[in-house]
């Protein structure tokens, strides 16, 4: 019986190849820690604490948050309502934002089946004229679900918002029929409604654009706006840092500071889902 010889180019090849692939497998757990350490090395430099407009340092307390506010469907009752993170006008503003297509963040108690779809609609501040309105269903594979935290971004396909005007928008969530949950306890909040205000960074604060400029990482951006009493802004640069890396310990542990600085912190354990689904 004859052997079939490799020839030594051949090999050598192959044997690249698989040294290559065997790197590869080995290094992906290293190269993620040393992403969370990149990040917790930037954490070492900020602190993202939110400080209401019009204020020069963090209070000490922030005011009582706000739940659900309307009414849509028959939903179960949760131990923490339906809240949304954004949109608040009370004794701080968290209507701010610097932003043409802003990014929406509610707490939304209910799984996929519970709260089988939604709307989100953005209309004048007197609610005479709808600039959008989309339907959307909630996160339902295994990474990212509900309950948990979720965000709508105003998508770059209708007006963008203009400077020095409010706009109110409301969130609806549609559960089943009182017939499919008949043994449940329900509730009346399956809706929440708020304002949203765009501002030009100069008419905040003379070095707000400079300040932003200088900012070179998410973090960063967040930790400026916080300072800043930009509500809406701040916690989408924070949440897309989490969602990227869900593992890190700190950027968690910072998340719930900075959430219980905007008087949110019975929510800042929960998960960070991430984007609703839209329905086309």
């Amino acid at each position: 019986m004859k052997l079939h010889l490799v020839h030594q180019p051949v090999f050598q090849f192959l044997l690249t190849i698989i040294v290559a692939i065997g790197n590869l497998i080995m290094s992906s757990r290293p190269l993620q820690a040393q992403s969370n350490n990149e990040i917790e090395n930037f954490l070492e430099d900020v602190q993202i604490i939110f400080t209401p407009a019009g204020h020069e340092n963090p209070p000490e307390a922030p005011p009582p948050s706000i739940g659900g506010t309307g009414s849509r469907g028959d939903c179960i009752a949760t131990a923490i309502p339906l809240t949304h993170l954004v949109g608040h006008y009370g004794s701080w503003d968290l209507t701010l934002t610097t932003q043409e297509y802003p990014t929406f963040w509610f707490y939304v108690p209910y799984t996929s089946e519970e709260a089988t779809s939604g709307e989100f609609s953005l209309q004048d501040s007197g609610a005479s004229e709808e600039y959008w309105r989309v339907e959307f269903e909630l996160p339902g594979n295994s990474n990212q679900a509900t309950p948990g935290i979720v965000s709508i971004t105003l998508p770059e396909t209708v007006e963008p918002l203009e400077p020095n005007r409010q706009y109110q928008w409301f969130f609806y969530l549609n559960c089943p029929t009182p017939e499919t949950v008949s043994n449940e306890r329900t509730t009346d909040a399956a809706s929440v409604y708020g304002l949203v205000e765009r501002r030009n960074p100069s008419d905040m604060n003379p070095d707000l654009e400079a300040e932003l400029n200088e900012a070179t990482h998410p973090l960063e951006m967040a930790e400026v706006y916080a300072n800043n009493g930009i509500g809406f802004d701040a916690l989408t640069q924070f949440a897309q840092v989490r969602l990227d890396y869900p593992d890190s310990e700190p950027l968690n542990e910072e998340w719930r500071r900075f959430l219980t600085s905007m008087g949110f912190g019975h929510v800042s354990e929960e998960p960070l889902s991430g984007s609703v689904n839209l329905i086309e």
